[in-house]
């Protein structure tokens, strides 16, 4: 385990901003983040140890993941449910949404990139916001996702596989809705790799993925420690609204946890300090 000490050393050595360094000293949430990522035999160990969890007994109990009060009055949902309403739209696309493993061969089309980045992360509403007489004015982007004091710390970066733009590592750029090339000779064995994704799906067969990362100083500038929780909350939010709106476009997605923080955060060029990853997905047609 790392202690705090070599975390904010590591910190330290990375430091560019110059107001980052404070809001990472004595990080409990850093510190937390730093000792929960994987490496390569953290991720076996975790996956020998989920593995002999899974029994008939422990299965049983898990199948039931909702607590129970027997002795309480209940009012049953039952009798108010509306089929028009459930069958058409969001509901029944939250329905219909299951993670998928194995996908056909598919290139993703541009168009099909256009939503999932724009409802994904993108900006939907733009507030200009005046300042002292003679400057600019301030302009806010809000988004598909809540953010603790509209601040936004997430990044997207996807990575093509089939598409009908080369394969390669882009980032989503949300102020003018635009993919920036990154790297057009991009490793994809390396990255399938870094992900761990052959322990839980068919990568070979993916269309796409994204990788999630947060750039913890935008939140922790204003909310310090509970900054932490909120750049979580995003990072799901935005999940979710991929595998959503993958089901709309007749797509399907996996996430994936299992992934290795290091080797993949060196693969698409982030610090692993300052910018560390938080979720990756995989997309392609069921």
């Amino acid at each position: 385990m790392l202690s705090i000490e070599s975390i904010q050393a590591k910190y330290r050595l990375r430091d560019v901003s110059p107001y980052a360094d404070a809001s990472f000293l004595d990080s409990l949430a850093l510190s937390y983040h730093e000792n929960s990522k994987f490496s390569f035999w953290d991720a076996m160990q975790q996956g020998i140890k989920a593995e002999q969890h899974n029994n008939p007994y422990i299965n049983s109990r898990a199948s039931k993941p909702y607590k129970v009060y027997p002795a309480v009055e209940t009012i049953s949902f039952g009798l108010y449910k509306n089929s028009e309403v459930v069958e058409n739209g969001l509901f029944d696309v939250l329905s219909k949404r299951r993670s998928i493993r194995c996908f056909q061969e598919y290139a993703i089309s541009l168009n099909e990139l256009y939503y999932l980045m724009q409802y994904a992360y993108g900006i939907t509403q733009r507030v200009s916001e005046p300042v002292q007489e003679g400057a600019a004015p301030i302009e806010w982007g809000w988004r598909t996702v809540p953010s603790a004091g509209g601040l936004y710390p997430l990044e997207l970066y996807i990575v093509m596989l089939k598409g009908q733009i080369p394969q390669g590592l882009y980032h989503y750029r949300p102020d003018c809705n635009t993919m920036e090339v990154l790297d057009d000779e991009f490793d994809l064995e390396q990255f399938n790799q870094a992900t761990n994704a052959a322990n839980f799906i068919d990568a070979s067969t993916a269309s796409m993925a994204v990788v999630i990362t947060g750039v913890f100083e935008r939140s922790f500038i204003k909310y310090q420690e509970r900054g932490y929780r909120f750049i979580l909350q995003e990072s799901g939010a935005v999940l979710q609204n991929l595998s959503l709106i993958s089901e709309v476009l007749d797509l399907g997605s996996c996430i994936i946890g299992g992934y290795l923080d290091g080797q993949l955060g060196d693969l698409i060029g982030i610090d692993g300090v300052f910018e560390s990853t938080l979720g990756v997905i995989y997309i392609g047609k069921k």
